[in-house]
């Protein structure tokens, strides 16, 4: 059993990993996390209950707060939970009732999923039976559907019996009475346990059944194509004649019952029903073909309204903002260069951020956010008909599964938000390097604002996400666009390169980029930060910590990405905010290389503070600067190598950071090959300040250019983890326990 610490939006436990360990929460609260749905774990409850039976976890297990405790218990098999209530038979309690509380919730959830299932067949049999009834009136044979004849209804066989439900409801308020009653039997405490976990597991799998037969056979009634019940009966509703008025208010009333249904229904895609409405629509109003087209060209006009309501602007706002809308869409090409063009995208930039910002602040006081607003605030979409059909299905399919885009740190920009609207995170530093703060500061001692405003700003959120909108998302936007002469965060399909979801950059996506690199780069996201336990005669000690980088993904196409701070605020363990796009048309692998490196030159200045160039205080940028600042006069270098460097300066605009970021790209990528592309002197900086992990090392070893450079640092090393090692002892043996920030500093100094 051993004790762990967990800061504030730390994983405790990652979906899909092994499934080897119970965790008791002793102190805070944890959001277990399963696709889009959570629940809250609190002080006294039992991480991972609720994957048993699986050889994985099948939830996220996220602390919520800083200092959460929780007693990690090692889990082989049933018999793993008898030795925990015999070694501590404290935890039984807190194992029964989270056991019993969470099986509850779920038996509810499986009870609604099951009826749902049954009424989806009688529904079916009876919209069929209608349809049939109807044929018979206009004199036409049913056209044959032999899904819907055969068509079983849902059985559930796989499910929970009608006793066990009954069972554990009974037994979930009478948990005071189980706990005494199995008090000192740990074999009685786990049975209990494991039968409450076994049942949460069948009534997932039996939810799944429900979702799987309502998914099979949902396309029997709505699908995209018009093989449908659907699709039957609006062939009825388009033969019209004389005396069928009244028919056609009944189909019409079955067609609208059908859609109702599916819509309240999870078995139909969203896009789906809005087609099918569409049509229907377009039916019941009778309209030529020539108005089906004004009419569709007419879509995104409508998008850019709903989008105008829901922003909540006073009439000379909302006129503004569609005069600057019109005028954009009229242009005969939307990226030229020309004068006329280039106003047009300055006034509907300026209406999108103003649009972004008020449909932001509506959004938090709403329940729900509506498809349209979804688009736009992930995409950056403000009218429809400048993009495909396919780009659209692809966009709305992604906004129904956005938490792809989500995880601990990886953030779209308008989760971005809520988190600095919710006190979670901290606004960004302005173009100057000023945070909010300073800004406030500054507008006071320039008169703009007086001290009283200033000390409410100051704790005002929302003038928080305002400050980020207008000196974060405004001002990085075009850099991260590429499209510096020609750019507008409004997404068109000319942007689209290949497809969507190949351009998508989702939270998978980016954590690979960012592991690719610490397999090459291990020490990257380490800072030293001071570790301290005197009651364990330990008063000082400097460890090395992981700090992973926040990445917000900007709502637009971009084919570069910014490190924007290196770290959140003056705190060194405070992670990096870098901005990517979320939807890429460069390789994501390459822009984090890029990036990475430009965070390794900032990271290293900012530690060093004043005296990062003075090569007497030795680092990573001292070091580098004087190489660049003293080539020419350098013996180590060829005049090649001098003629080389000298036109990376050009390329760089006598930027030190940019050449070293194109250098930190030739180490990642192509130097732990073994393919040389740096001189001596670099490679040696390098290898220094960016090690290469133990089992590139060893492959290098063979290389004599590498042979010196290994030695030296295996030397250094092997002492570092030796000290580091006695120290250990010497903690433990006076009771200190080594927590995950201790053994994350050690396997730092072993890789």
């Amino acid at each position: 059993m051993i004790e762990q610490i967990f800061k504030k939006n730390e994983t405790i436990a990652r979906r899909d990993e092994e499934f080897k360990a119970l965790f008791y929460v002793k102190k805070g609260i944890i959001r277990q996390i399963r696709d889009s749905k959570e629940v809250c774990l609190k002080t006294g409850d039992v991480i991972g209950l609720a994957d048993y039976g699986s050889s994985v976890y099948r939830n996220d297990y996220v602390a919520v707060m800083d200092d959460t405790q929780v007693i990690k218990l090692p889990y082989s098999g049933p018999d793993s939970l008898k030795m925990i209530y015999n070694i501590q038979p404290d935890y039984m309690e807190a194992f029964l009732k989270t056991a019993l509380e969470q099986l509850g919730k779920i038996l509810e959830k499986y009870e609604k999923a099951n009826v749902a299932a049954k009424q989806f067949y009688e529904n079916v049999n009876c919209w069929y039976k209608d349809y049939q009834t109807l044929c018979e009136f206009y004199k036409v044979s049913p056209e044959p559907l032999d899904k819907i004849e055969q068509l079983a209804p849902f059985d559930g066989k796989d499910g929970i019996p009608q006793w066990e439900i009954d069972y554990f409801n009974r037994l979930a308020g009478k948990k005071e009475e189980l706990v005494s009653f199995c008090a000192g039997d740990a074999a009685l405490a786990a049975g209990e346990t494991l039968a409450a976990c076994r049942s949460m597991q069948k009534a997932s799998e039996g939810m799944e059944q429900a979702q799987q037969y309502l998914c099979a056979n949902g396309g029997v009634l709505v699908s995209e194509t018009d093989r449908d019940l659907f699709g039957n009966i609006m062939e009825l509703y388009r033969m019209k004649t004389d005396d069928s008025k009244e028919h056609q208010s009944q189909v019409e009333e079955i067609l609208t019952g059908i859609l109702t249904y599916a819509s309240q229904s999870s078995f139909c895609p969203k896009h789906v029903l809005d087609q099918k409405q569409v049509l229907l629509a377009k039916e019941q109003d009778c309209v030529k073909q020539e108005q089906e087209q004004a009419e569709q060209e007419q879509a995104g006009f409508k998008h850019f309204e709903q989008i105008l309501s829901y922003a909540k602007l006073d009439e000379k706002q909302a006129e503004e903002a569609r005069n600057a809308f019109y005028e954009y869409r009229k242009l005969p090409d939307m990226s030229s260069v020309d004068d006329q063009s280039r106003k047009a995208r300055k006034k509907l930039t300026k209406v999108f951020y103003e649009l972004y910002e008020k449909c932001f602040f509506e959004s938090v006081n709403q329940p729900h956010i509506p498809e349209e607003m979804q688009e736009f605030f992930y995409f950056g979409i403000l009218d429809t008909t400048m993009l495909g059909e396919e780009t659209i299905e692809s966009v709305r399919t992604i906004c129904n599964q956005i938490y792809q885009c989500k995880s601990c740190n990886i953030y779209p920009l308008y989760d971005w938000l809520l988190a600095i609207y919710r006190g979670e995170k901290e606004p960004s530093k302005n173009e100057f390097d000023t945070d909010f703060y300073g800004y406030l500061l500054e507008m006071k001692r320039t008169g703009k604002i007086s001290e009283d405003q200033e000390k409410v700003l100051a704790k005002s959120r929302e003038a928080m996400v305002k400050f980020e909108i207008e000196n974060l998302f405004f001002c990085a936007s075009r850099g991260i666009s590429g499209k510096v002469t020609t750019f507008c965060p409004v997404l068109r399909e000319s942007e689209i390169v290949g497809s969507v979801s190949k351009m998508l950059v989702n939270a998978r996506r980016m954590e690979a980029a960012i592991e690719e690199i610490k397999k090459v780069d291990f020490s990257v996201f380490y800072r030293e930060v001071i570790f301290s336990d005197p009651d364990h005669n330990l008063a000082k000690e400097v460890i090395q910590k992981e700090v992973l980088p926040d990445v917000i993904l900007f709502p637009l196409t971009g084919s570069r990405a910014m490190m924007w701070q290196e770290t959140a605020n003056v705190h060194r363990d405070s992670p990096a905010r870098f901005l990517f796009p979320v939807l890429s048309a460069t390789d994501v692998n390459d822009l984090m290389i890029e990036t990475v490196g430009r965070y390794r030159w900032e990271i290293c200045r900012r530690i060093q503070g004043l005296r990062w160039n003075d090569v007497k205080e030795k680092s990573l940028t001292s070091e580098y600067f004087d190489y660049l600042q003293f080539y020419r006069k350098n013996s180590q270098l060829s005049p090649e190598w001098k003629e080389k460097i000298k036109n990376a300066l050009v390329r760089g605009k006598n930027n030190y950071r940019e050449v070293f970021a194109s250098d930190y790209v030739s180490w990642i990528k192509y130097e732990s090959k073994g393919s040389y592309r740096l001189n001596k002197i670099v490679r040696e900086i390098l290898f220094r300040y960016c090690p290469y992990p133990l089992e590139i090392r060893r492959q290098l070893t063979a290389n004599p250019t590498y042979q010196d450079l290994v030695v030296k640092y295996e030397l250094t090393r092997t002492k570092k983890l030796q000290r580091l090692q006695a120290i250990y002892t010497k903690y433990q043996g006076s009771g200190g326990i080594l927590n995950s920030d201790l053994l994350m500093n050690k396997e730092f100094y072993e890789k």
